[in-house]
């Protein structure tokens, strides 16, 4: 799992699905990844999940479609 903030909400990367109801899922897609992210930015969802079934390419997948930047402290 891994746990990236879009305007201070989370949108976890996940391989597992719960039934928590305190966020939506969304496919490893980028449309889906768009749609995550607008929710989050116009306070659609306070909470947002990113699912796909394999925990070792979630991160290598996500970060194809959006870039990462190296901050004080970890990754932005």
């Amino acid at each position: 799992m891994y746990k990236v903030f879009v305007k201070n909400a989370p949108l976890i990367l996940t391989n597992k699905l719960s039934e928590t109801n305190n966020g939506e899922y969304f496919l490893l897609n980028s449309d889906a990844i768009y749609k995550a992210i607008d929710a989050l930015v116009n306070k659609r969802l306070e909470t947002a999940y990113i699912y796909h079934p394999n925990n070792e390419e979630i991160l290598k997948k996500f970060t194809k479609k959006i870039p990462l930047e190296v901050a004080a402290g970890g990754v932005v």
